[in-house]
């Protein structure tokens, strides 16, 4: 199975989560904000109490090598992480959403418009 087929399904199923219960726990949509090397990446999410937080995330093994091809990580894509609570970058990128995903997805659930905004600002994202 190719990343593309296991990153629609990632989403799919979290999209089938959100129709049914509104809230799916331990699973949240995040941009990425910079590339760390390793097969890190930092991101900006919102926690499960709503506050602004910035991460290091782990890259899933299916995006990095031949899998990068189709579907490519880069700084500002949205993507969904999920909490794996170990180690010290606890957060895992288990799919990463293409434009039209996350407009479907604004339809299903609300947004915070500092994750879906597309200049970043502060010291390390200003134009």
């Amino acid at each position: 199975m190719t990343s593309k087929n296991k990153n629609v399904r990632y989403y799919e199923s979290f999209m089938n989560e959100i129709r049914k219960e509104k809230s799916v726990e331990d699973v949240y949509i995040a941009r990425v904000l910079r590339k760390l090397g390793n097969g890190r990446v930092e991101v900006f999410f919102l926690d499960s109490k709503n506050r602004p937080t910035t991460e290091q995330a782990l890259i899933r093994g299916s995006f990095r090598g031949k899998g990068k091809h189709t579907a490519w990580i880069d700084v500002s894509s949205i993507v969904i992480i999920s909490d794996t609570g170990v180690g010290s970058a606890k957060y895992l990128i288990v799919s990463v959403l293409e434009p039209d995903q996350v407009r479907m997805l604004k339809k299903e659930m609300a947004l915070d418009p500092r994750i879906l905004a597309t200049v970043l600002s502060g010291p390390r994202g200003r134009a």
